[in-house]
Parts: structure tokens; C-alpha cells; sequence
């Protein structure tokens, strides 16, 4: 916390990439984004995390079953100088990245 009331979230940054499995990056997002510190002020305080997604090229990608999801940010225009320290990043592995 930076002053009372006010939290200072870390952003999870999650990298997806066409032809993804949806549960190897919606899984990793739910958790993260429903998260609470005290359960009995679910309804007051947001989750201590901000979720993003991030893709080689931003836009939209296409899963494994052809639904189209858009990326909050590319690799060149994240703004990593303001989540300075406050970033984690998650590589999800799908079966599709393992094919010839």
C-alpha cells in the first residue's frame, strides 16, 4: 500500500501467441484477477493484481479453437518503465508450441 486506501497492484503480464490453448492463459488471468487480500471486502477493494496480455505483435491472436482474443499490449509498446519492479511475466507452454 502507497498511502492509506490506495493499493499499489503488481501487473502480471501474460504472453499469448496464436494457435494457444485458451486454458493456458484464461486459467493463469482468473486467478490472478479475482484474487483478494481480505475476501470479506470482496466487493470493495479491487484484486491486488492488474492482468494483462501481451503478444509478439499486439492486435488479436487466434487460439487453438479459433477464438480471437485481443492483447492489451505488444512486445514494442509495453510500458515496462512504469511497472518498473512491480511486473511479473507468465510464459504459459501449450502442446502447440511442441509441434513440428
Amino acid at each position: 500500500m502507497r498511502k492509506e486506501g490506495v493499493m499499489d497492484r503488481k501487473t502480471v503480464g501474460i504472453v499469448i501467441f496464436d494457435e494457444i490453448e485458451v486454458l493456458d492463459f484464461c486459467g493463469p488471468f482468473e486467478v490472478f484477477s479475482v484474487t483478494l487480500l481480505h475476501e470479506e471486502k470482496r466487493r470493495e477493494e479491487p484484486s491486488p493484481f492488474e492482468v494483462v496480455l501481451i503478444a509478439k505483435h499486439g492486435g488479436t491472436i487466434t487460439t487453438t479453437g479459433g477464438i480471437r482474443v485481443a492483447v492489451d499490449y505488444s512486445f514494442s509498446d509495453c510500458p515496462t518503465s512504469h511497472w518498473h519492479k512491480r511486473l511479473a511475466l507468465l510464459f504459459p507452454l501449450t502442446f502447440s508450441l511442441l509441434r513440428p
